[in-house]
């Protein structure tokens, strides 16, 4: 089993906004090398920075987002069924770069999408 230790940083950041954060905020997420290796073999992965240091890690993009088509409905690059083009899909990126800045509209819209009170999700 691979160890998690390749930091997945959202997809509007650049390798300077990652070096404003730590791995302990919570601000992305880490995958595996098997992971990373799996998206390699459909080119869904950017590379920012490989490292072979145990100082520095490596940091990449995955692209996880379906591929357009000119219908409502499309089929994704990472699972082959069907998937919702909606308000939530073309809005969803643009709510989740606003909660990370923590503007209080999003948090709150977060937290109507989550049901969750906006005290718990501003937290």
């Amino acid at each position: 089993m691979s160890k998690k230790n390749i930091c997945s940083i959202p997809l509007d950041w650049t390798i300077e906004d990652y070096n404003l954060h730590s791995c302990r905020d919570g601000s992305h997420h880490h995958i595996s090398h098997s992971q990373v290796h799996y998206y390699e073999q459909t080119d869904l992965v950017l590379w920012l920075r490989k490292s072979d240091s145990r100082r520095e890690n490596s940091v990449v993009k995955v692209q996880l987002l379906p591929a357009m088509n000119a219908g409502q409905v499309t089929r994704s690059l990472c699972a082959p069924r069907t998937m919702n083009t909606g308000l939530s899909f073309r809005v969803g990126g643009y709510l989740a770069k606003r909660v990370r800045q923590r503007e209080s509209w999003a948090l709150v819209m977060l937290s109507h999408i989550s049901g969750r009170p906006e005290r718990e999700s501003a937290v």
